[in-house]
């Protein structure tokens, strides 16, 4: 399974192992990474994975999409190091000429689970159980490391989440 802590600092565990950060060969895999676990289930353009990447680098399409699909593949191989040649991920597919991170994958991350503690709060403060909303305000505020993506605070792919 594989935990992603967007919240404050960022950080990957795999099977209960942090990942060090050697890990991370290439910076810009750990960014593709970021962006999408940030939007969990939306399929990105290639084109638009692109522009993130390499933000006004006069890259030729054909380089710009090989560095991509590099990047994708290096991804893939972190998450799931026994991931075969050929072999469907669990958590980065290719679709609609785009890359999405499964929602359906067994991954749990930080900002997903503190959206869902503020939520069930809210919930039951509304209906008047404020010993259930108490509680999961408290496991929303223990989630709470920082700020969304602290290290990528001028990032544009991540203004809009912040």
């Amino acid at each position: 399974m594989i935990k992603i802590s967007l919240l404050g600092r960022f950080s990957v565990e795999r099977d209960g192992q942090s990942l060090a950060p050697e890990t991370w060969k290439n910076a810009k895999t750990q960014a593709l990474l970021k962006i999408l676990a940030g939007e969990r289930g939306r399929v990105f353009s290639a084109d638009e994975l692109i522009e993130y990447l390499w933000p006004g680098e006069e890259l030729d399409l054909r380089s710009a999409a090989s560095n991509l699909r590099s990047r994708v593949a290096e991804l893939r191989k972190i998450l799931e190091p026994s991931l075969g040649r050929g072999e469907r991920s669990r958590y980065i597919w290719t679709e609609r000429g785009g890359y999405v991170f499964r929602a359906e994958s067994d991954c749990w991350i930080d900002t997903e689970e503190f959206s869902r503690c503020e939520e069930r709060g809210r919930r039951a403060h509304r209906a008047g159980d404020f010993d259930e909303a108490r509680a999961s305000f408290e496991q929303a505020i223990a989630l709470y490391r920082g700020e969304y993506l602290a290290e990528d605070r001028y990032e544009e792919w991540a203004v809009q989440t912040r």
